[in-house]
């Protein structure tokens, strides 16, 4: 039995293309005060942290919010 109307659901688009996963990461930028980061893969996802302009606690923070907040999707 097939959940999807339109093909097989692929990683990239759950946790990067998905309305909700798109809602997730604009929701993780405003809260965590880093500019709005645009994902095309699971990959860009956790290399976002890398690129937010933080220091390190403030990186590590942000690296274990991505995680728990990809577990949640």
């Amino acid at each position: 039995m097939s959940f999807m109307r339109h093909g097989e659901e692929s990683v990239d688009h759950l946790f990067t293309a998905c309305v909700v996963a798109t809602r997730l990461w604009q929701c993780v930028s405003r809260w965590c005060k880093i500019p709005h980061f645009f994902a095309f893969s699971f990959k860009d996802i956790l290399e976002a942290s890398r690129g937010s302009g933080l220091r390190e606690p403030s990186r590590l923070a942000l690296q274990g919010i991505m995680v728990i907040s990809s577990w949640c999707l």
